[in-house]
């Protein structure tokens, strides 16, 4: 990337950031020397542009095993051991998950990518994408995944635009769900360890700034994208409309900040 920005983790006195050729880099909190740096193999597979910048990267640990998690600008999962700099051989495929695998059945996936850092609640590593083609009247849905902290398998999809049979799917008029696309999550996303739930602020659904194509209330499954599903309700044409923060609510009894919204 050419736009090198990014917020470092830090664990027991060490940094952890993002680097350069979608890589990662460890340094010491104290003296800013560098333990280690990342790089994968093939150090490139297409996909978004170099103006972007990698946001931050993902931790877990079970008390013993530490790893990061890279949600690369070319469209890739990598788990890191985060005390040697290893990729971790037990998960996807050499330390990594093509993202473009498996999004979408029966239809091509273009290029994906992610400049936020995927989410690791529990055992799952929830990881979003932002397809291209976002101008496009037909593209690539940035559906929503979790995959297995450990092994990189997928256990589940969500479909921020909704498939046959799914909730909100015959708003789509005309069968617009079946060929829109985008509705990815461009920003962080939240979650709430006690229940599960996460929650994720997503983009409008394909064209980016023209919605005469995909008429009706087009709703997105269980009000996944919240900025869309509100315009398109007002009856107003949808337009570019990113949600660019994590979701945060309050508890007014606590007066701690809450969320609790099923996804």
């Amino acid at each position: 990337s050419a736009n090198f920005k990014s917020t470092p983790l830090m664990d027991d006195g060490v940094l952890f950031m993002p680097w350069l050729d979608h890589g990662a880099a460890a340094l010491d909190a104290a003296t800013g020397k560098t333990l280690w740096t990342f790089l994968p193999d093939p150090r490139d597979i297409g996909g978004r542009a170099a103006n972007l910048g990698p946001r931050s990267l993902s931790y877990w640990t079970d008390g013993t095993a530490k790893r990061l998690y890279h949600n690369s600008i070319d469209g890739r999962l990598f788990s890191i051991d985060a005390r040697t700099g290893k990729a971790d051989p037990a998960f996807g495929e050499n330390g990594a998950v093509n993202l473009r695998t498996g999004l979408v059945e029966g239809r091509a996936v273009g290029d994906v990518g992610s400049v936020s850092p995927a989410l690791v609640i529990g055992d799952v590593v929830v990881v979003q994408v932002v397809p291209g083609g976002a101008r496009d009247k037909e593209s690539t849905p940035g559906y929503v995944r979790g995959f297995d902290v450990r092994s990189g398998k997928v256990l589940w999809t969500f479909h921020t635009v909704p498939q046959k049979g799914e909730f909100g799917y015959e708003s789509w008029e005309e069968n617009a769900a079946d060929y829109v696309g985008n509705a990815g999550v461009w920003s962080m996303m939240s979650a709430d360890p006690e229940t599960g739930y996460v929650y994720m602020p997503t983009d409008t659904p394909s064209n980016d700034f023209y919605g005469g194509h995909r008429l009706g209330d087009g709703a997105l499954r269980d009000w996944s994208a919240y900025e869309s599903v509100a315009i398109d309700l007002k009856g107003d044409a949808p337009q570019e409309a990113d949600i660019a923060a994590a979701f945060a609510g309050v508890d007014p009894a606590a007066g701690l900040l809450l969320l609790r919204v099923d996804a």
